[in-house]
């Protein structure tokens, strides 16, 4: 049931971005910062089936039920313990085995996008030794299955015609690929000169895409009626709550008063 709901959410998301890039309008409602609101116009040519999407919805049991808190939209982590620790509780449990495996799903859509090989570009905080384990990870699986890695910094990328190149010094070459692990926010506070913007119009197939901030923002159900996009399923999962720091939406679904601003 909750591999059907991630599923439904999931589309439903990838909906509402979609709308979203149309209406710049209900944009600057979001919250998102003024550089990332600058340059959302670079999203115009943004084509979901040319890219990769990753998200992870927080789920959790009530005593109404299962409901969802949010989606992490940009760049989700827990992706190594997503596809290991399932498979070391199967030790545990006779008879049961793991659903899917997150690393093998995103190297299929990779393969399904880009090819079966390639050069993939692993984009995080290359100093953060966190993040540079799920890089690892990740960049482990994919040289299993034929792949060429590069572990890369945002600025170790620049963009010709709008495709990725890589300036790193002794893996300089065309990408065919991006995993991006750094978040959007963090691109806006790079030099001008680093090329951050090209992210937002390339055409090097990315996961994820800068499409994906557009659903990041805990604002994202002030929108939602103006949008003119179904979403069952959102509003079916967000929960209700008598927290006095939450207030009523329509629909009975609520938010945060903090990020009404």
């Amino acid at each position: 049931q909750l591999e059907t709901w991630a599923e439904q959410l999931s589309e439903e998301t990838m909906r509402m971005e979609e709308a979203l890039i149309q209406r710049p309008s209900l944009v600057k409602k979001l919250g998102l910062p003024n550089k990332v609101l600058k340059t959302v116009g670079r999203l115009s040519n943004y084509e979901r089936n040319r890219n990769i999407r990753l998200m992870r919805f927080d789920f959790h049991p009530t005593t109404d039920g299962w409901a969802v808190s949010e989606v992490n939209s940009d760049v989700p982590g827990g992706l190594a313990e997503a596809s290991v620790l399932p498979v070391l509780s199967g030790r545990y449990f006779n008879g049961h085995k793991p659903r899917k495996h997150v690393a093998q799903s995103l190297l299929q859509a990779f393969a399904e996008t880009v090819g079966e090989k390639g050069t993939i570009a692993f984009v995080h905080a290359t100093s953060y030794s966190d993040d540079r384990q799920v890089m690892e990870f990740l960049s482990d699986y994919f040289q299993a299955k034929g792949y060429q890695t590069v572990f890369a910094a945002p600025d170790h990328i620049v963009w010709k015609n709008h495709r990725a190149v890589c300036i790193l010094e002794g893996k300089e070459g065309p990408i065919e690929g991006i995993a991006r692990f750094f978040p959007l926010e963090w691109l806006t506070s790079l030099p001008r000169k680093s090329g951050w913007k090209g992210y937002f119009d390339c055409k090097t197939p990315s996961c994820n895409h800068p499409a994906a901030i557009l659903t990041q923002s805990k604002r994202l159900p002030l929108v939602w009626d103006q949008l003119g996009v179904d979403i069952p399923a959102w509003k079916k999962l967000l929960p209700e709550t008598k927290d006095p720091r939450l207030v009523k939406l329509q629909d009975n679904d609520w938010i945060y008063k903090p990020a009404l601003g």
